[in-house]
C-alpha cells in the first residue's frame, strides 16, 4: 500500500511539472500573438526553451512511473533539480535586466520619452547589436506598427491625449526636443533645421519603411516595453522556482521511498528460503 502511495504522489509530481511546462509555452505563445513582442525572438525563445525542456523532464519522470524503474525516477529528479537551478538564475538575471530604465515625462501631452542610456549595459549592447536590431526593425515595419495610429488617432487632440506605449512615441516619431511640425499621427514636417544635436532627429523620415526605426529613441522604446514583459516574466518565473523546489523536495523524499519500497519485497524473499546444513556424521573411537 505504501509503494502504491509513492508512485502515485511521483505521478502526480510529473504530472504537475508537465503542466507548468505547457503553461510556459503557452505564455510565450501569448506574447508572441502580441504586438510588438512578435518582433523580440530574445523575450520568446527563453519562455520556449524552458517550456520544452520541463515538459520533456516531466514525460521522463511520468515513463519511470509506468515502469516502476527509481533508476529513471532518480534520473528524473537530478535534470530537475538542475531545471530548478536555470529558472532561479533566469529570475535572477530577469529582474536585474529589468531594474534600471524609466521615461521622461513631457509637458503637454500624456506618454512620455525614454533613453536608451537609462537602461541596462546588456539591453543597451543587445538592442544596439546591429543584426538583432535589422530583425525586430524589419519586422516591425512589415507589420505597418505606426501605420495602425493614423486608425486609432485621425484627430491631433486624439493623439496628444492619448497614452502612447513606449514603442509607439519611441519609433514613430522623432524626438520632442527636434523641433518638428506634427501634421498627422505619423507625419512631422522640420521646419528649417533641428533644433538639437540628437542624432535623431536626421534619423527621422517620414517613410513608412524608416520613420524612427533606427532611432535611439526607439531602441529605448523597445528596452521599456522589454523591461515590463520581463518583470511580469520574473514573476512568473519566480513562482515557478518556488514551486519547483518543493517538487524537488517532495519528489525526492517520494521516490527515496520507492526504491526502499521495491527493495524490501526481494530482502523478505531472500529471508524466506530455507537453509540447508550439511549433516555431520560423527564418528566414535573405541
Amino acid at each position: 500500500m505504501a509503494y502504491r502511495c509513492s508512485t502515485v504522489f511521483v505521478k502526480w509530481i510529473n504530472v504537475l511539472t508537465l503542466v507548468l511546462g505547457v503553461v510556459l509555452l503557452a505564455t510565450a505563445g501569448v506574447l508572441y500573438s502580441k504586438q510588438p513582442t512578435a518582433c523580440l525572438a530574445f523575450i520568446q525563445a527563453p519562455l520556449i526553451a524552458l517550456g520544452l525542456l520541463v515538459s520533456v523532464v516531466s514525460l521522463l519522470g511520468l515513463l519511470g512511473t509506468a515502469c516502476t524503474s527509481s533508476f529513471l525516477l532518480w534520473i528524473y529528479m537530478v535534470l530537475l533539480s538542475c531545471i530548478t537551478l536555470v529558472f532561479l538564475a533566469f529570475t535572477i538575471f530577469s529582474f536585474t535586466v529589468s531594474d534600471p530604465g524609466h521615461g521622461t515625462p513631457v509637458n503637454g501631452l500624456e506618454f512620455q520619452q525614454y533613453y536608451l542610456d537609462n537602461y541596462s549595459k546588456w539591453m543597451q549592447s543587445t538592442l544596439r547589436n546591429a543584426a538583432t536590431w535589422q530583425r525586430v526593425q524589419s519586422c516591425m515595419v512589415d507589420s505597418a506598427y505606426c501605420q495602425q495610429l493614423n486608425l486609432r488617432y485621425p484627430d491631433l487632440s486624439q493623439y496628444h491625449a492619448a497614452q502612447l506605449s513606449p514603442t509607439e512615441s519611441g519609433c514613430c516619431r522623432p524626438p520632442i526636443e527636434c523641433g518638428y511640425r506634427q501634421m498627422t499621427a505619423t507625419i512631422f514636417m522640420q521646419e528649417g533645421p533641428p533644433h538639437s544635436d540628437n542624432p535623431d532627429c536626421t534619423a527621422y523620415s517620414m517613410a513608412n519603411a524608416t520613420m524612427c526605426f533606427a532611432c535611439d529613441s526607439c531602441r529605448a522604446g523597445v528596452a521599456e516595453y522589454v523591461k515590463r514583459e520581463w518583470m511580469k516574466v520574473g514573476y512568473l518565473l519566480l513562482a515557478f522556482t518556488i514551486i519547483l523546489t518543493s517538487i524537488c523536495v517532495f519528489g525526492c523524499c517520494a521516490t527515496y521511498n520507492v526504491e526502499v519500497e521495491e527493495e524490501e519485497p526481494l530482502e523478505l524473499e531472500m529471508l524466506a528460503k530455507p537453509t540447508r546444513h550439511k549433516s555431520r556424521r560423527r564418528v566414535t573411537w573405541a
